[in-house]
C-alpha cells in the first residue's frame, strides 16, 4: 500500500511526515484539503487520542508516514492504495521498533474516505477505525456527527447537537453513544451550531465545543476526548470531513 502524505492539518506536532516510494501525486494540505478520493485510491487520517502518550509515529506497512502527531491531534485526508494496510504506532523517533504501543492491520476499500483513531488509555490501547463520508448533503444542508473516544466518560455519553445558544433540550439528539463509537451523521441547517456532552440522563455538560459560521455542504466530525494525562475535564476537537 503507497501512501503520499502532506503538511500535516490542525497542529500536529513538527517533525514532516515523511514519503518513500510513492508514485502517487495526490496530497491534502490545509488550505485546501482533499475530500473526495481518486479513483479507485481512498482517503484516510489518523487521530491521536492517547492523553497519557507523547507524541507519536506512524508507520504505514513499513513507512513512516506521521511524524509525532501529538495527543488532540488529527492529520489530513491524505490519498492511499486500497487493499491490506498494516498500520503502527511508535514513540517519536523509535526508529529501532523498541516499543510499539498499537499494531494492527486494516482494509482499505477503494472509493472511500477513512478515519483511524488510537484510543487509550496507553496501558490498554487500541484502534478505531471509521469509515467516514464526505458527500455533501442535499438542499444545501450540513452533517454533524460525534466519535466518542474519551474513556474518562466512562462509558456513554448523552450528545446534544444545537444552535449555537440555544438551551439544553430535554432530549439528546444522540442518546447513550458508547465509549469508541462514531455516531450516524445528523442533518442540519447552515449556521452556528453547538455540541454539548453529557452522562446519560444528566444535564451537567461535560464539554461543550462550538462549531461556527458553517456554510451549505460542510461536513464535520467533533471528537470527544479525555483531558491532557486523562480523565475530566473532557475536550472535543473538530475534524473537516469536507469543505
Amino acid at each position: 500500500m503507497r501512501v503520499r502524505m502532506s503538511s500535516l492539518a490542525l497542529g500536529a506536532a513538527a517533525g514532516a511526515a515523511i514519503v518513500t516510494g510513492c508514485s502517487t501525486s495526490h496530497s491534502g494540505s490545509a488550505s485546501n484539503p482533499i475530500t473526495t478520493p481518486p479513483a479507485n485510491q481512498a482517503l484516510l487520517r489518523f487521530i491521536h487520542g492517547v492523553a497519557d502518550s507523547r507524541a507519536l509515529d506512524v508507520y504505514v506497512n513499513g513507512s513512516k508516514v506521521i511524524g509525532g502527531l501529538v495527543y488532540l491531534k488529527g492529520t489530513a485526508y491524505e490519498v492511499v492504495d486500497s487493499g491490506s494496510a498494516k498500520i503502527q504506532w511508535l514513540p517519536l523517533g523509535d526508529t529501532a521498533y523498541a516499543d510499539i504501543v498499537l499494531d494492527t492491520t486494516v482494509e482499505i476499500s477503494p472509493n472511500h474516505t477513512f478515519s483511524f483513531y488510537a484510543v487509550g488509555p496507553k496501558a490498554t490501547i487500541s484502534p478505531l477505525f471509521t469509515p467516514d463520508s464526505n458527500t455533501a448533503p442535499k438542499n444545501g444542508d450540513i452533517k454533524l456527527r460525534v466519535v466518542n473516544v474519551a474513556p474518562g466518560a466512562a462509558g456513554a455519553v448523552d450528545v446534544y447537537i444545537t444552535p449555537l445558544g440555544d438551551s439544553l433540550p430535554a432530549t439528546p439528539t444522540i442518546a447513550a453513544l458508547p465509549f469508541k463509537t462514531a455516531s450516524l451523521y445528523q442533518l442540519e441547517t447552515p449556521g452556528d451550531w453547538e455540541i454539548r456532552i453529557t452522562a446519560p440522563d444528566s444535564t451537567t455538560v461535560m464539554v461543550d465545543d462550538t462549531l461556527s459560521g458553517l456554510a451549505g455542504g460542510a461536513v464535520r466530525t467533533a471528537v470527544v476526548m479525555d483531558n491532557l494525562g486523562g480523565g475530566l475535564p473532557l475536550h472535543a476537537i473538530n475534524l473537516p470531513d469536507s469543505h
